[in-house]
């Protein structure tokens, strides 16, 4: 396999979970596991190969030439400080460091650089990781969906402020993505991998306005089947409420104890989700959908107002109603236990209630893998043996196999693969259909939002507003 990144060029790199781009991406950086080897060939950056050289030169060539921007941002913030002195270790002048959070978005800087990173939203936090890797000016620059956590219209911000600093400065960049929209837009050439190959290769516009190879093509008709305008109309829904957040008020302290500073993360806020009815919420990174999330789950106590189930306070939980909420978190890591396989993380909250048994458990993990399209020996593996979009598919299995009467899908889909988002969307329809579950389903993907919801709330400023506009669309 071979690829070319030339100075000053923007190539994107696609390709399904399991193809082989993080793995690609991780030899870029010299960043392979102790039990990966680059058996054949070399690596060079900058002239320089950096598969075969000493652990020394590998961490020079990261230092000064290289930069990544990772898929979960938290990985690349120290929990225990605050992100000024993450920054810091990039940049020391303060004005500066304010100023290069401008550029990602950021309308006040020193809130952010005065927060810990649990006090970040992932999109808040991917803006960090990316305004810390662009500040160090590297020679290339690999960027692992770097925009998966951000709302539409900050990625691409995100992305031009990436694209003009290659131009300006002569970096290059990798963009390693499945969004074919990213590498439509942004990038000068494409590269498109399966099964661990390059399968095609070339200018961007030539590729996608003629697809020469056949799993090209199927990318490029999964996407136009995601967003295709037809789609099969549902019975709009008619049931009685499920849950309810009553003028609900989030208060957040922050700053030093001896002078701080209280902000409402959500100010007044009211929110119904029938039995049966999926709930869109869409709005910026910060806007206060986290706390809305936090609420319906039962993990954070508002200042004023109350969350009801099925008219009864949610917290504290009433005994008997074990998995009545359930949560698919943004990143997959946070919700497998890197210590269980796979299928017992899967079966585990059928564990906690206790109403099933092992062998029977074993049958409903394996069909339920199996209509999630994950084969089911995967179920033996660790978190760590899947790919990324493996690890999101199980995570959303998980929370399904419980029956639940509210499921919350925070970014369920955005570290799935474009041939398989409209293939899990439905399939979270269908199962909501037949179970009657009530769900909210919170994206940065609009088209993914109208794509599923029945009904699409807006948040700005801890406020729910007017709704978004989108095409005229139907539920598929």
């Amino acid at each position: 396999m071979s690829l070319d990144v030339e100075a000053g060029d923007i190539v994107g790199l696609v390709g399904e979970s399991g193809s082989g781009k993080s793995t690609l991406a991780s030899a870029v950086m010299g960043l392979l596991p102790a039990n990966a080897f680059v058996t054949s060939g070399r690596v060079l950056v900058d002239g320089t190969d950096i598969s075969h050289a000493t652990p020394s030169a590998k961490r020079s060539l990261r230092r000064n030439q290289l930069g990544l921007i990772p898929q979960n941002p938290i990985t690349s913030l120290d929990p225990t400080q605050k992100i000024r002195h993450s920054v810091k270790e990039v940049i020391d002048d303060a004005a500066v460091a304010a100023a290069m959070l401008q550029s990602v978005g950021f309308t006040d800087p020193q809130r952010v650089l005065g927060s810990y990173p649990h006090q970040l939203s992932g999109g808040m936090a991917q803006r960090v990781a990316i305004a810390m890797a662009v500040a160090r000016r590297p020679v290339l620059l690999v960027a692992d969906e770097p925009t998966s956590a951000l709302d539409a219209h900050v990625a691409d911000n995100v992305l031009s402020i990436l694209t003009s600093q290659v131009k300006e400065l002569g970096m290059s960049l990798l963009i390693v993505t499945h969004d074919l929209e990213i590498v439509r837009n942004h990038c000068a050439r494409v590269a498109v991998m399966n099964r661990g190959s390059i399968v095609e290769s070339g200018p961007t516009a030539q590729i996608l306005r003629n697809p020469q190879h056949a799993y090209t093509k199927q990318l490029l008709t999964a996407t136009q089947t995601l967003h295709a305008e037809e789609r099969v109309v549902v019975d709009s829904v008619d049931a009685e409420p499920a849950i309810e957040i009553r003028e609900a008020t989030v208060t957040f302290t922050t700053g030093p104890p001896w002078a701080p500073v209280k902000k409402n993360a959500v100010e007044n806020v009211s929110l119904t989700i029938d039995e049966g009815e999926m709930v869109g919420l869409v709005g910026p990174s910060g806007s206060g959908k986290t706390t809305i999330t936090r609420l319906l789950l039962g993990l954070q106590k508002p200042k004023s107002g109350q969350v009801l189930m099925n008219g009864r306070p949610l917290m504290p939980p009433r005994k008997g109603t074990p998995g009545s909420v359930q949560v698919v978190l943004q990143h997959p890591d946070w919700a497998l236990n890197p210590s269980l396989r796979v299928g017992t993380s899967i079966a585990e909250p059928l564990a906690i209630a206790g109403r099933t048994r092992k062998v029977e458990a074993r049958t409903k993990v394996s069909d339920l893998m199996e209509r999630m399209g994950l084969d089911p020996d995967l179920a033996e593996r660790y978190p760590h043996e899947l790919s990324g979009g493996q690890r999101q598919r199980a995570s959303i299995a998980r929370a399904l196999i419980a029956r639940p009467r509210l499921i919350v899908f925070d970014e369920a889909v955005s570290s799935l693969d474009v041939s398989v988002q409209a293939q899990v969307l439905r399939l979270i329809r269908d199962v909501q259909k037949e179970l009657g579950f009530a769900s909210l389903f919170v994206s940065h993907d609009l088209g993914a939002v109208a794509f599923i919801s029945h009904r699409v709330v807006h948040m700005a400023d801890g406020a729910i507003v007017s709704p978004p506009e989108f095409p005229e669309r139907n539920r598929p």
